[in-house]
């Protein structure tokens, strides 16, 4: 279970970072 919501928040946190840009 940590390891997905690891997994999703990464992801999230990658479409917040190309969304800045």
């Amino acid at each position: 279970m940590m390891e997905k919501m690891t997994m999703n928040f990464q992801q999230a946190w990658e479409i917040v970072l190309t969304n800045m840009t």
